[in-house]
């Protein structure tokens, strides 16, 4: 840093390096992580499921990413319709959340980054599951790409931008909850207003 104090470099082109360093560290941290953890699900190296308090990884998750992106504009937004909801998961839950909030800032283009988290109660075959929904005001998923996105391997479009390892990853941790994830439009009919990336979690009763 203190080279660039002395190279007549203006301060807001430092502030600016500076930030685009950073942001290049979090995003091979976190490509580092994925792999690793995906090497560890393919051998099968993952802790027992137990209860899991989701408010309190979410609010770690949140913590994380609003720390690792201070040059965005990030807005988070609750809607929460159940007290102390309970999953059966295990520490990794913490991952997916990461994920799916990381990817809502990465693919932003828009000034503020908007993400509403909704958290809700949904019976799906006779089963309890807790519904978690990440609405961003993002670039979006094209109609295409919704399904092959949480596939090892897919790879992104010429001039469209891709999702990375870590859906990969959430993918592979909510089979092994027993939950799914899926992705829509926000506004039905236009992917290009943003997503809205839905769980469902098995709720521990």
């Amino acid at each position: 840093y203190l080279l660039y104090e002395n190279d007549g470099t203006k301060r807001g082109e430092k502030h600016s390096l500076i930030n685009i360093i950073k942001d290049q560290v979090t995003k091979g941290s976190l490509l580092v992580s994925n792999v690793r953890k995906l090497s560890q699900l393919d051998e099968n190296k993952v802790n027992s499921l137990r209860n899991i308090n989701l408010l309190e990884k979410m609010n770690q998750a949140k913590k994380y990413v609003q720390e690792s992106f201070l040059d965005r504009d990030i807005e988070i937004f609750d809607s929460i319709s159940i007290q102390e909801p309970i999953v059966l998961a295990n520490e990794l839950l913490l991952d997916i959340f990461e994920n799916l909030i990381i990817n809502a800032v990465k693919y932003n283009d828009s000034p503020i980054v908007k993400i509403l988290i909704k958290i809700s109660r949904q019976i799906k075959n006779s089963k309890n599951f807790i519904k978690v929904e990440f609405i961003d005001n993002g670039i979006g998923v094209m109609n295409k790409n919704k399904e092959i996105i949480f596939k090892r391997g897919f790879q992104k479009e010429k001039g469209t931008k891709g999702m990375g390892f870590g859906l990969t990853l959430v993918k592979k941790l909510m089979k092994i909850y027993d939950g799914k994830i899926w992705v829509e439009d926000k506004f039905e009919g236009d992917y290009t207003k943003g997503a809205n990336f839905i769980l469902l979690l098995p709720e521990w009763r």
